[in-house]
């Protein structure tokens, strides 16, 4: 998402939830700001304390300014601190979905451009202070709205690696079901033609059979009439 895509999309077409977030951190960081511009004068006033003369003979100067630089230092590590937090929290909050992402960035560029309404429907604008951290979190919800984008087309791109591995896998195992049955019915056919093979010389083995009775019964025959020839021939002639 660019700034062109931020700059000409209709503030109302933003519901109404993410527009009024991003108001309330626009509040926030005005107070943040204010508290960090309040700790920076105080820096400066204690800055500002000037050493030397009779005030400080007895170095009552010196120790009040310390104490001064000491608090204000305080005070804006404290103020810091809590922008800090408050950017960070801003940040979870935008960047909670990309969807949130969108809209907030979106909301947030609109707050940063018009300014706001508080709770006195006055209009209030952002400090430079305020702009500068609304923008950070914008960037970020920009940033992670960006990263979600490319998440997903790796994701995508993971999926149809892992679809073309299905396929291939798909079409391997086909194809090896095929050769599988291909080979069991040249197994079956195998054993049937072995069957068939195995009938036939039966068959030969029972007709052989039969043709060796036959040929006994004949040759038994034979003799039976020779003999009785052989008889009637001697029977004749004696």
């Amino acid at each position: 998402m660019d700034s062109y895509e931020l700059q000409t999309i209709n503030k109302d077409h933003i519901p109404l939830v993410f527009r009024e977030e991003a108001k309330k951190i626009a509040q926030k960081m005005n107070e943040a700001s204010e508290q960090v511009a309040i700790a920076k004068k105080y820096a400066e006033s204690a800055n500002s304390i000037k050493l030397g003369g009779i005030e400080n003979l007895f170095g009552g100067q010196t120790k009040k300014k310390t104490e001064a630089l000491g608090n204000a230092a305080v005070k804006t590590n404290e103020a810091l601190i809590a922008m800090g937090d408050l950017i960070q929290e801003s940040i979870k909050l935008t960047c909670r979905s990309a969807d949130a992402a969108i809209n907030m960035s979106l909301a947030i560029a609109s707050i940063m451009e018009e300014g706001f309404e508080d709770k006195d429907g006055k209009i209030c604008t952002l400090s430079d202070e305020g702009k500068k951290n609304m923008n950070a979190v914008r960037e970020a919800a920009i940033d992670f709205v960006k990263k979600q984008d490319a998440l997903k087309k790796d994701q995508a791109l993971l999926q149809q690696k892992l679809d073309e591995i299905d396929k291939v896998d798909t079409e391997q195992n086909e194809r090896l079901e095929g050769l599988q049955r291909d080979l069991d019915e040249e197994r079956e056919k195998a054993r049937q033609d072995s069957e068939h093979i195995q009938k036939i010389i039966e068959e030969l083995k029972t007709i052989s059979a039969q043709r060796k009775i036959t040929l006994a019964f004949s040759i038994t025959a034979s003799a039976i009439s020779l003999g009785a020839f052989v008889i009637f021939i001697i029977r004749t002639f004696l």
